[in-house]
């Protein structure tokens, strides 16, 4: 398959033609600047196949006729998407248990501490690179209003300001009021805690998860340290004890 790419923004195709319809592999450019390239099936998406979204982000997955039967989704920096955002076992990116980093910290190392990052893009100073207004907050493809439940492109594109990006789940929103980065958010000083219980909590489960990968050790056991001589040399052995 050969051909440039559309200069308009209308749905178009690309590719084999079998009794009229789109059959046999190609590219299909949707109006929202979302292109597929794969598989196609009496006009549907059919077998293996991308969508490649504008934003650089893809997602590879199956089709059955036109049914998408599984596939992972991978961010434009490399980052494959994983859907469990439970804290202990689920998905460890920018998880405040196992990994706070963002993804960039994670492949090129962490910077210096007057350089942080406050957000996954940001500058050399560590200043986010996109302008988030007031109480809406930022998605990655752009940043969210949560009274109109939309995304819009970053503000400081001229020409391109308030430009609709793409609408949300009510899922996707309370995951976003609860982890993005907000446009008001500003430095508020040293927060005091005085109710650690949620720390406590979760760091219990953390250490009876450790000895559960550890050992494959049931919930409930305690270890015993026992130190012995042997041949002049100590050796530390442990015995499992029942409650």
């Amino acid at each position: 398959m050969e051909g440039d790419e559309p200069t308009h923004r209308l749905a178009n195709y690309t590719g084999d033609i079998k009794n009229g319809r789109m059959e046999g592999k190609g590219i299909y450019w949707f109006d929202t600047e979302t292109r597929y390239e794969g598989e196609f099936k009496d006009g549907m998406f059919h077998g293996p196949g991308t969508l490649f979204f504008p934003d650089g982000g893809l997602y590879k997955t199956s089709w059955c006729n036109g049914r998408d039967v599984g596939g992972n989704y991978m961010f434009k920096d490399g980052l494959d998407f994983e859907n469990d955002d439970r804290t202990l076992t689920g998905w460890r990116y920018c998880n405040r248990v196992w990994d706070r980093r963002f993804y960039k910290e994670i492949t090129d190392g962490l910077r210096p501490v007057d350089r942080c990052m406050m957000s996954a893009q940001s500058s050399e100073t560590g200043t986010p690179n996109h302008l988030i207004p007031d109480n809406c907050y930022d998605t990655g493809d752009g940043y969210y209003n949560p009274v109109e439940r939309v995304v819009y492109n970053y503000a400081e594109k001229e020409g391109r300001a308030n430009k609709f990006v793409r609408n949300v789940t009510d899922d996707e929103h309370e995951w976003i009021v609860n982890k993005c980065r907000q446009g008001c958010d500003r430095f508020v000083g040293l927060q005091r805690i005085d109710d650690y219980s949620d720390v406590n909590r979760l760091s219990r489960q953390v250490g009876r998860m450790a000895l559960d990968k550890a050992g494959d050790f049931a919930q409930g056991l305690r270890v015993k340290r026992e130190r012995e001589e042997n041949s002049g040399q100590k050796r530390v052995s442990f015995q499992i004890y029942e409650n």
